[in-house]
């Protein structure tokens, strides 16, 4: 990962200030793990990175995760909702945009769904 070089950082380093395994990040680096929201925005954090497709292993991993999930296309809203509630399903946010955020926005959106439906 070149921004761990241009901040004059070691791997193993980053991994300790961002509380997570060695092994995470050595993974993906070497393509081995593609990395969840909440990891890449706790490396990004600590390379002090705002855009998080600045760094292109997580460029990546944003593509591969924002293509449409096979089991979830043709869902209801409600079926979509009991999956999230049930853990069988995990939201994930890209674009520069947190998990909470994410998660905010789309209890906002659900809201006002149940609100024009009611």
């Amino acid at each position: 990962m070149e921004a761990i070089l241009r901040a004059g950082l070691t791997q193993r380093s980053v991994a300790s200030r961002a509380g997570v395994s060695d092994t995470t990040v050595n993974f993906i680096i070497s393509g081995k793990k593609t990395p969840r929201g909440p990891t890449m925005r706790k490396i990004a954090d600590v390379l002090e990175i705002k855009d998080l497709t600045e760094i292109d292993e997580f460029k990546k991993a944003i593509q591969s995760q924002s293509q449409p999930n096979s089991r979830i296309v043709g869902l209801s809203k409600e079926e979509l909702l009991a999956d999230v509630e049930a853990g069988r399903l995990e939201l994930a946010a890209g674009g520069g945009m947190s998990i909470d955020e994410f998660e905010v926005h789309l209890a906002k959106l659900i809201a006002t769904e149940l609100q024009a439906a009611s």
